[in-house]
């Protein structure tokens, strides 16, 4: 089935995650990327639809049902594929997100929220590295994209990087709205008290 090429239109998941998804050590607050838009040929895809209700009611199980009932009339959907990655997040099942959303990247290399989470799957395995070259690639397709710059920070505030992440909410905070950019704020003061410049 051809996918559509219109544009995928991405959010911030605003609610507070599960404990698995918040660094022990930090009390980082993570942020996944998802779409509220469908493409166009899964407007008409009723699983699709109630996997997204039960997706954002936090009834992943559910949730998850519907999405691979919805997987059957769209094989290899990106947008489908990549919610079931975030449940297998949320469930604690990394490398499981992980084969999905590089199976995802395979067959389309342009889907931008794929890289975000990719490069959060990576980095709740600690493979810091390797996450930090999917993130990178998400702002190299979107540079001013705030999300991408707000993960980057959290990534290299976990790993004592500090002048980098001060860099990068510096640019979530300027490309941001909302919570997002209030949460960038709070981890750019935390990233200066860190490097003992508390007056900034």
């Amino acid at each position: 089935m051809e996918l559509s090429r219109e544009p995928v239109i991405i959010r911030v998941t605003q609610e507070r995650l599960p404990e698995e998804f918040t660094d022990v050590k930090t009390n980082f607050n993570v942020q996944f990327a998802d779409t509220v838009e469908e493409t166009s040929h899964l407007r008409d895809n009723a699983n699709f639809e109630k996997g997204r209700r039960l997706y954002t009611a936090g009834e992943f199980s559910l949730a998850r049902g519907h999405f691979l009932r919805a997987l059957k009339s769209a094989p290899g959907d990106p947008t489908i594929l990549n919610y079931l990655a975030l449940i297998e997040m949320r469930s604690g099942n990394y490398s499981r997100a992980e084969e999905i959303l590089k199976g995802i990247l395979k067959a389309h290399p342009d889907y931008f929220p794929s890289y975000i989470n990719l490069g959060l799957a990576l980095t709740f395995q600690e493979r810091f590295d390797e996450a930090e070259k999917y993130f990178k690639r998400a702002l190299a397709l979107r540079p001013f994209y705030g999300l991408a710059h707000y993960n980057l920070g959290l990534l290299y505030l976990r790993t004592d990087r500090f002048d980098k992440a001060l860099e990068a909410f510096r640019s979530a905070v300027q490309y941001s709205t909302g919570e997002l950019k209030a949460m960038s704020y709070f981890n750019l003061g935390r990233t200066l008290s860190r490097l003992g410049r508390r007056r900034e």
